[in-house]
């Protein structure tokens, strides 16, 4: 019982209730119920809804909530055939912990319950994570990729099987070519290319650029795309006049600092560029602490932005007002789970369910040399 998810734990503890009445009679009142269950109201309606819809109770407005029917004894229908698989690589990073959040929220408002499952970054113990989920008896499955398992093999095979058994399977944030496996993302070409361009507005027209490499695969496509085409609908060359592949081997924000420390060995202690455009703020992080060392100004001496808004407090406590563009996280596994319950429930088809495109928002701060520090 203290191993299922706090939802999980509310609808068995008032499915007993239930059980011990008698058809027709009356729940007690919401405030009072809640009470005794121990539970806020809001996870005490998403109970109910839950009820509600398996036909067990009955809502009457105005009257209350009453015993339609009772539960079947043995049956679980709480904790077997609505429950969901969540697969992420960790819940330590907090852009995952966002989506995770929202996904939670979203299933249990629809009445599942959710089965979450990280790997710490081992994508060989996602793949059986996955397949644990669907043996467990999972209607469904939300999946946020480890980076790796986009290209693994044994990964790609596992989720090619699901789809051939008709299996539903949402993907979140990445996606893999190729497989008609429905993903919930930010539009990353879409916000690269507006930072790119109030870059450009601001008067910037050399740029470096940090980014992870050939090996982070559509992220690092689509954020490029978005960079070049912003550079190319100004009338400028597409390609950065600076470009360091960081890849994974170490922690961004030191994989940045030594390459932006090369960048200026290289060069003289000066940059060939105007700007420094960092696919994570991590990046941006990083090159702020090498440029700070080597007595260079953000932006004075060169503009800086991020991606992601995942620290400003820290990053504003060491001097730095960071340029970025927030993704929506918490809306991606809310949309990832309503999506997912939609194919669930109403029999929507994979075909029939695109890859779906969120709006990402971008930040302005002093970092870019648009605004004045006063004027924040």
């Amino acid at each position: 019982m203290d191993l299922l998810p706090r939802h999980a734990r509310v609808l068995l503890d008032l499915e007993r209730t239930i059980a011990a009445m008698t058809v027709g009679d009356r729940l007690a009142p919401e405030r009072e119920l809640a009470e005794t269950l121990k539970v806020s109201r809001e996870t005490l309606r998403r109970a109910l809804r839950t009820f509600v819809v398996d036909g067990i109770l009955e809502s009457r407005q105005g009257s209350g909530t009453f015993v339609r029917r009772l539960p079947v004894p043995g049956r679980r229908t709480v904790t077997a055939t609505r429950l969901i698989g969540l697969s992420v690589p960790t819940v330590e990073w907090p852009t995952i912990a966002k989506v995770v959040s929202g996904a939670e929220e979203a299933a249990g408002l629809g009445g599942y319950c959710v089965m979450l499952g990280h790997d710490h970054g081992r994508p060989e113990v996602q793949t059986a994570q996955i397949r644990g989920m669907l043996e467990a008896g999972a209607a469904g499955l939300i999946v946020f990729l480890d980076q790796d398992n986009v290209s693994r093999p044994e990964c790609v095979a596992l989720l090619k099987e699901f789809v051939a058994r008709s299996r539903k399977v949402m993907l979140v944030d990445r996606y893999i070519p190729g497989i008609p496996i429905p993903c919930v993302m930010s539009d990353n070409v879409r916000g690269m290319y507006e930072l790119t361009q109030h870059l450009i507005m601001a008067g910037r027209r050399r740029f470096g650029v940090l980014s992870w490499g050939e090996r982070a695969g559509i992220a690092e496509r689509d954020r490029m795309t978005g960079f070049r085409h912003a550079l190319r609908d100004h009338g400028l060359p597409e390609e950065p006049v600076l470009h360091a592949e960081l890849g994974y081997d170490e922690s961004q924000n030191l994989s940045a600092g030594k390459a932006v420390t090369q960048w200026l060995k290289t060069h003289g202690g000066k940059l060939p560029c105007d700007a420094i455009l960092s696919f994570v703020d991590d990046m941006a992080y990083g090159a702020f602490l090498a440029l700070k060392r080597a007595g260079l100004r953000v932006p004075e001496d060169v503009a800086l932005t991020g991606f992601d808004n995942t620290m400003p407090d820290v990053y504003h406590a060491a001097g730095l007002e960071l340029t970025t563009v927030e993704q929506p996280f918490t809306e991606i596994g809310r949309v990832a789970a309503r999506r997912l319950l939609a194919m669930l429930e109403n029999g929507e088809s994979l075909e029939a369910v695109k890859h779906t495109l969120l709006p990402p928002r971008l930040i302005v701060r002093t970092s870019c040399g648009y605004l004045k520090k006063e004027g924040l």
